[in-house]
């Protein structure tokens, strides 16, 4: 990546409703170290009433770039996170992943799935009826088949069904939420592709850890290198990928049958986490990308 530098230093709004040491301890302390301002801005408190007109939100004129992580979720506020999202197109502060007036439900899972399969990429058979019975789901889906909480996230409410017992105690685990199944695939591996603005920053591979399915690393998965033959193949994936979202900065995660050779996609992260953001399984520093991205915006 480029670095760009500039006469006028950049003032960089973080909005974020938690303490990620993501942006704490890498984003925002390497930003301070090339001389930029870097306010960590917490609107979760902003009432929807006069919204605009709210001094936390008018400060945000003041700023050249506001990069969106959480505080408004348009799950539980779309109002306020929309209003947010003109207010700042029509004061032309450059934004960073405010999208939500075209994709208010991106942090629905059965979302992301329906819209990138609408892209054609490949997507496990999918039932989206949440109280949908045993007989129906295994004649559709096979056994094992997977059970999904909508909004779960880090493997939370991810469940593997073989009974007719499981699937009841999971439906009456999560009767307020919503639920959707999938087919198993069978894996050794997911890929993880790290995005910025279009272009592939890094892959990895993760790896469930021993008697689980689930590949997250919050749930104990292994992180390790990916194989150089699938980067051509992941590239192109990420591209539809960006392309059907459009946000800046996020990963999209693909599960490879390698009985099939097939990638299948599960899933998008728009808040990534990078704090191992520089070992052996990447080598790239995501937030000197972020950085960079952040210079070369205020640039052009």
């Amino acid at each position: 990546m480029v670095l760009y530098r500039h006469m006028k230093l950049l003032r960089i709004a973080i909005l974020a409703q938690l303490k990620s040491p993501t942006i704490t301890q890498q984003l925002a302390p390497l930003l301070r170290d090339r001389g930029h301002i870097v306010d960590i801005i917490n609107l979760s408190g902003v009432p929807s009433e006069n919204f605009t007109s709210h001094p936390d939100i008018v400060a945000l004129a003041n700023y050249d770039i506001v990069y969106y992580r959480s505080g408004l979720e348009a799950s539980v506020s779309p109002v306020r996170i929309i209003m947010l999202e003109e207010f700042l197109k029509n004061t032309s502060v450059q934004t960073v992943n405010l999208h939500y007036t075209e994709h208010p439900k991106v942090h629905s899972k059965t979302y992301e799935i329906q819209e990138a399969e609408k892209s054609g990429l490949t997507v496990p058979v999918t039932n989206y009826t949440a109280g949908e019975t045993f007989d129906t789901l295994s004649a559709q889906l096979g056994l094992p088949f997977v059970s999904k909480t909508d909004g779960g996230t880090n493997g939370v409410g991810v469940h593997l069904v073989a009974t007719a017992e499981k699937l009841l105690a999971v439906q009456t685990r999560y009767q307020k939420v919503g639920l959707f199944y999938q087919a198993f695939i069978p894996h050794d591996f997911e890929y993880r592709v790290h995005i910025m603005d279009g272009v592939v920053v890094c892959i990895w591979k993760k790896a469930p850890k021993a008697g689980d399915f689930r590949s997250n690393e919050a749930q104990g998965g292994a992180m390790l290198v990916a194989e150089p033959q699938y980067t051509p193949q992941l590239t192109e994936l990420a591209k539809v990928v960006f392309a059907t979202f459009g946000f800046e900065i996020f990963v999209a995660d693909f599960m490879l049958d390698p009985n099939t050779g097939t990638f299948y996609f599960t899933e998008i992260n728009l808040n990534p986490g990078w704090i191992n953001t520089v070992n052996e399984i990447t080598a790239v520093n995501r937030s000197a990308v972020a950085a960079d991205y952040f210079e070369k915006i205020c640039c052009v």
